[in-house]
């Protein structure tokens, strides 16, 4: 009875704990991260923003300032050009559609449609001649949404590409 009562209380005491870093990480972290990563940033730029004040002999508060907008100029740098990358590995997979569509998807549907045509075949002529017209609509139908999806992804990627710049200079 004396183990089973310390793993009862061991086991509330683990629960209320869990319990609390749970809460702290849902409620207070989106509250605090802001704080924290500059807190961090600012640590991290201490040792540059020293030695370069002390190298070129200039007042410490002008090279936090200089070091700050070198550290955030390279950063939204870098996130751009990531951005741009991303946009344009969407577009090359945009522009793939099309050939994936006459490569793959075609060539399935096509014969999932032989199959059932010679199903059918010994059946009704009409039954044939039905299945063929709904054939041919069906990969017209196809063929439109495969462009349409396409030029509508390749607007969006290149209005997104050609308006991320002035998203950033507006930050």
């Amino acid at each position: 009875t004396e183990n089973r009562q310390k793993f009862l209380i061991n086991f509330a005491y683990f629960t209320v704990i869990i319990s609390l870093a749970y809460a702290a990480l849902k409620y207070l972290l989106p509250m605090t991260a802001p704080f924290v990563i500059g807190f961090l940033i600012a640590y991290a730029l201490k040792k540059p923003i020293r030695l370069l004040s002390r190298s070129l002999h200039l007042p410490k508060k002008l090279s936090a300032i200089v070091v700050v907008l070198l550290f955030y100029a390279t950063v939204g740098l870098l996130l751009v050009m990531l951005g741009l990358r991303g946009l344009s590995l969407l577009a090359a997979l945009v522009g793939l559609i099309p050939q994936m569509y006459e490569i793959h998807i075609y060539p399935f549907f096509a014969e999932v449609l032989n199959n059932l045509e010679t199903v059918f075949a010994g059946m009704d002529v009409s039954l044939v001649t039905i299945m063929e017209s709904l054939g041919d609509q069906f990969f017209e139908t196809m063929g439109k949404m495969v462009s349409g999806l396409s030029v509508f992804l390749m607007s969006f990627a290149s209005s997104t590409a050609s308006a991320l710049p002035g998203t950033v200079i507006k930050i």
